[in-house]
């Protein structure tokens, strides 16, 4: 029995130390310049001539001499590459990552990397250039890029639905469209990057089921925007996306767009509830800081830029305001309609000025019932639980109720019973005219009067010159003579 283990102890030691086992899983070389004479046994002293030839031999961590390959490659579970130089060890190849590959210090040309569906791999210290895609990856697994260069090619990065991305400390620039273009349900980081001069936006995302972190890098000098959120109906749902403590500057368009290629219908306030932001510097942006589609309010526009910590002592202020705020306004006057401002939003605040703490905000479009009016300001009431003050100068009065219902009162109240004066007024009007009209009569009669008068009196022959003529019967009388007369 013990001559029976002794024999298969030693059959197994045999094994465990023959070139097959002792190959498979060593490191191996490989090195453009060797003798190809030799043939290479993937050893130090006498590498592969080729990479393809490492991968051919089952060997899992290969280390490349400075030189030019140009095969394509592929990556199988678990292999691990690594260059002696990141600038002079170059593969002109397609460059495919399966799950547990790890690549680094090599410089990829030409076609780009690929990356499986359901891998994770780790992509280190890697300069991708002059592709159609820096780095492709497809359907779920994890993605790590770090301390790496992406340039001149079509994208930068192309990530597919699914993946979970950790991207950090990379320079993204000079791609001919996005420096990082991001499918819908993508999770992960993008942190610590220079995104740069990229031909569109630096960073294009569709918001849809993605829960991305965007911190602390600088996206700046991109030809369209620094970062555009997208919407498409195939990934209508909610996003979660964090951008939080970057520099995002000198971009050709907004800092930030929020855009609908195929068209669509939103749910409400989609932008605001999929995006959120935190301590970024955002300045000289050609178009501005937010497009106008995102709909953002100002209360989210001013957090934008502020840091934590700011938005901590901040937020105590606000619930502390909020808590006294929750007191009654007191009995609504009327109604206001909120007017149409540059962020479709209007701020609401503590106090009937501009000095006051900014506690939320108001629709443009939207009528709500104010409590009060000061220093032109109305006292605005948003819900049970919020009200607050908006400045006069964005609102329209609609209804105010004590006014309109006074003036109706006292209408009706006139209507049924006049008033003693005014009956009084009325009746000295009546005599009054019902004077002058007997006044007038009387004079005109007066005229016709004395008219007739005139006209019957000797005046009119003595006025106009006349003489009365005297008619005397002469028949039978010669005798008579008319000049005596």
């Amino acid at each position: 029995m013990r001559f029976s283990i002794a024999i298969f102890l030693v059959i197994i030691t045999g094994l465990l130390i023959s070139p097959v086992f002792v190959h498979a899983g060593a490191d191996c070389y490989v090195d453009a310049d060797a003798d190809a004479d030799s043939g290479g046994d993937g050893s130090k002293e006498n590498p592969y001539i080729k990479i393809s030839k490492a991968l051919e031999k089952d060997c899992k961590d290969i280390s490349i001499k400075t030189g030019t390959y140009s095969n394509d490659i592929i990556l199988e579970n678990g292999v691990e590459i690594e260059g002696e130089s990141r600038d002079d060890v170059v593969i002109t190849g397609k460059v495919t990552m399966k799950d547990n590959s790890e690549i680094g210090k090599v410089t990829i040309k030409g076609e780009g990397v690929y990356v499986s569906d359901n891998a994770d791999v780790e992509i280190v210290d890697v300069i991708i250039k002059n592709s159609g895609i820096g780095i492709e990856t497809l359907g779920g697994g994890n993605l790590m890029v770090k301390n790496s260069k992406i340039f001149g090619n079509r994208k930068g990065f192309y990530i597919q639905a699914g993946k979970n991305i950790n991207i950090t400390s990379s320079n993204i620039y000079n791609n001919t469209e996005e420096g990082v273009d991001i499918r819908s349900n993508v999770d992960g980081i993008i942190s610590g990057n220079i995104i740069e001069e990229n031909g569109e936006g630096g960073i294009e995302v569709v918001l849809g089921k993605s829960e991305l972190t965007i911190s602390n890098n600088k996206i700046r000098h991109n030809h369209a925007s620094g970062i555009a959120t997208q919407f498409y109906d195939f990934a209508s749902e909610l996003g979660g996306i964090k951008i939080n403590n970057n520099t995002i500057s000198g971009n050709s368009d907004f800092a930030v767009t929020c855009k609908i290629p195929s068209g669509g219908k939103l749910s409400a306030n989609y932008w605001s509830k999929s995006v959120s932001f935190i301590g970024n510097k955002i300045d000289g942006n050609k178009d501005g800081v937010f497009a106008p589609s995102c709909n953002f309010s100002n209360l989210e526009i001013i957090n934008a830029t502020k840091t934590k910590e700011e938005l901590e002592v901040e937020e105590q202020v606000r619930l502390e305001i909020l808590e006294k705020l929750k007191e009654d306004p007191g009995k609504s006057l009327g109604s206001i309609k909120i007017n149409q401002t540059a962020s479709g939003h209007l701020n609401l605040r503590a106090g009937s000025s501009i000095s006051n703490e900014i506690i939320g905000s108001v629709k443009s479009g939207e009528e709500y019932e104010y409590a009060g009016k000061e220093n032109g300001w109305y006292k605005t009431i948003v819900s049970d639980s919020l009200w607050g003050w908006v400045s006069g100068d964005y609102v329209e009065e609609i209804i105010i109720k004590e006014e309109i219902q006074q003036e109706e009162k006292e209408e009706e109240i006139t209507t049924k019973n006049p008033p003693k004066e005014e009956i009084l007024g009325e009746v000295q009007k009546d005599d009054k005219r019902e004077n002058n009209d007997t006044i007038i009569f009387g004079f005109v009669i007066t005229i016709l009067i004395l008219f007739l008068i005139f006209l019957f009196s000797p005046l009119p022959d003595k006025i106009f010159g006349r003489k009365k003529e005297i008619v005397i019967p002469t028949k039978g009388r010669d005798d008579i003579n008319i000049d005596n007369f």
